[in-house]
């Protein structure tokens, strides 16, 4: 198998839970009184991502555009490739959760082992990689919104 199809096989074996992560961000923060669909954004052009898109309190999206306004909260999910991130020739992965505006500013996220040996998985090491996906599902996801509130 390639790395290509490597890759793919994961994302396809992960999406699932990946879509299930982001929805129970999407419930905290609407419990906390955010606007959220329910729907879950996913992207495999480039790079394999799946995002959530949440309304601050007494905001609403653009009617004509459809835009969120630019301090509704995304909150992404992101299979990182070495090859990409790291511009090396090593064929790792890792999980990464950017909590952001839609206007950019960075509010947080989540990325164990950044910038650290451990960072990047071998795609064939499927014990490492479970153990990783699993350090996201046990987040604190009211934290999250926390996060997203003092950042106002």
């Amino acid at each position: 198998m390639t790395y290509n199809e490597k890759v793919k096989t994961l994302t396809e074996k992960y999406e699932p839970r990946i879509r299930a992560l982001l929805a129970r961000y999407g419930e905290a923060f609407r419990a906390a009184g955010y606007g959220w669909d329910g729907e879950i954004w996913a992207e495999a052009d480039e790079e394999y991502r799946w995002q959530v898109t949440l309304l601050r309190p007494g905001t609403e999206q653009d009617e004509e555009s459809g835009r969120p306004p630019d301090d509704a909260v995304d909150v992404t999910f992101i299979v990182c490739e070495e090859k990409e991130y790291d511009d090396a020739d090593g064929e790792g992965v890792t999980f990464r959760l950017d909590l952001t505006e839609v206007g950019g500013r960075i509010l947080g996220g989540q990325a164990p082992y950044n910038y650290t040996p451990k960072c990047w998985l071998p795609l064939d090491d499927e014990d490492e990689i479970e153990a990783r996906f699993r350090l996201f599902e046990a987040a604190d996801f009211a934290s999250a919104v926390k996060v997203a509130e003092e950042a106002v």
